[in-house]
């Protein structure tokens, strides 16, 4: 004689496979938040990583309150001659801010400054600021 086994009823599968496409749907659902905060810091990191085509110039000081690209600042020194270098340095485009730098004295005469904070402040898709502290002499009596 032969015993029947035991399966699932059609009930049974259908909670099943409900409670397997709900933790599937959240799964997901967490999956896409967490990517787009991925590609978020991946494009300011290549922001980031694209001011410094700025940076490099050394009198940034005379284009204030100006938008330059990339291609503007580095053309003279570096003479970029492949076409896609060209494209890419004239789409990097930032408007520059340069602030009056803030010297900082150890005496009460202000004879010698000890230090200079320049600030710099780069506008575009991502805007950063930038500080440059310079470290002057200091005079032992």
């Amino acid at each position: 004689m032969k015993t029947k086994r035991r399966a699932f009823t059609l009930v049974e599968v259908l909670v099943s496979v409900m409670i397997f496409s709900v933790s599937i749907y959240y799964i997901l659902q967490i999956y896409s938040d967490r990517r787009a905060d991925v590609v978020y810091i991946v494009e300011r990191n290549n922001a980031v990583m694209q001011d410094t085509f700025f940076l490099i110039q050394k009198d940034l000081a005379r284009y204030d309150k100006s938008e330059k690209s990339a291609y503007d600042l580095l053309s003279a020194p570096l003479r970029p001659t492949k076409d896609q270098s060209l494209k890419a340095l004239k789409t990097l485009k930032r408007t520059i801010r340069y602030d009056e730098p803030i010297r900082i004295y150890m005496d009460e005469e202000h004879t010698t400054p000890v230090a200079t904070v320049e600030k710099l402040h780069l506008k575009g898709l991502y805007s950063r600021t930038y500080e440059h502290l310079r470290m002057g002499a200091l005079r032992l009596q």
